[in-house]
């Protein structure tokens, strides 16, 4: 496979592509013919999981290296020159590390409690701004210049660059409730819901409101209509009636 695949092309701008060209050339060797058989290897592989199935499950090969970490003062754990953020509450605690070509996983105590994107490069510092959110609300002028933000999700960062500098209060909030709900296509659809209104001043409170209720608006109409845009029309100007005067960062 590999002579089969990369004698003929071994550069690449990311590790995606070359996976994406290795899979391409083993679709392309598994539709020809066996040899012997007059079916291609992808049909025969078919049977033969066929067959197993009746007799023994097939458990998939998990390429894993499994190490042991201790978690060092700034919530991380170093593997390979590479440092990868904790959850707090973990500092000092020894972990568990299973490191395959693509992600690392932390486990304590059995249980999975971050998932990071494997780095190949040396030095780096992967951190996860969910990780820290204890830490910020004690320091939060650190928000706007940290690592973490930096590294956030584009659309997290685009809700603070556009709504929330010098409210890192408020932005903490709104971060909290997405750590609990994971729901950050909502709160985007209720911000754009808001960003219609020009009356409105956009706060945590009203965008928590309205992706609240836009997500049981979801589960109930099927269909978009004169009566769902009237109903959406009519939460924003119910969302006006809020404060609208903005808190300022404390420090």
């Amino acid at each position: 496979i590999r002579r089969k695949a990369f004698a003929h092309r071994d550069t690449f701008t990311s590790l995606e592509e070359a996976q994406a060209y290795l899979t391409e050339i083993i679709m392309r060797l598994n539709s020809r013919k066996h040899y012997k058989k007059n079916q291609t290897h992808h049909e025969l592989m078919l049977e033969e999981r066929a067959a197993r199935q009746v007799s023994a499950d097939i458990i998939p090969f998990d390429a894993s290296e499994l190490f042991e970490f201790r978690v060092d003062k700034y919530s991380t754990i170093t593997y390979r020159q590479n440092r990868y953020s904790v959850p707090e509450g973990h500092v000092g605690e020894w972990v568990k590390v299973k490191a395959s070509a693509e992600k690392i996983l932390i486990f304590s105590d059995n249980a999975c409690i971050a998932t990071h994107k494997r780095s190949w490069q040396i030095h780096q510092w992967i951190m996860d701004i969910y990780h820290y959110l204890r830490t910020f609300e004690k320091k939060k002028g650190a928000l706007a210049q940290s690592e973490c933000l930096s590294q956030a999700p584009t659309k997290i960062k685009k809700l603070y660059k556009d709504y929330y500098i010098g409210n890192e209060r408020d932005f903490l909030e709104l971060l909290i409730y997405l750590k609990e709900h994971n729901n950050l296509e909502k709160i985007i659809v209720a911000v754009e819901q808001l960003e219609k209104n020009p009356m409105v001043q956009i706060s945590t409170d009203k965008i928590i409101f309205l992706a609240n209720q836009c997500e049981h608006i979801h589960k109930t109409v099927h269909s978009k209509n004169e009566v769902t845009t009237q109903s959406l029309e009519n939460l924003s100007a119910i969302t006006a009636l809020f404060e609208t005067k903005k808190t300022g960062v404390l420090h």
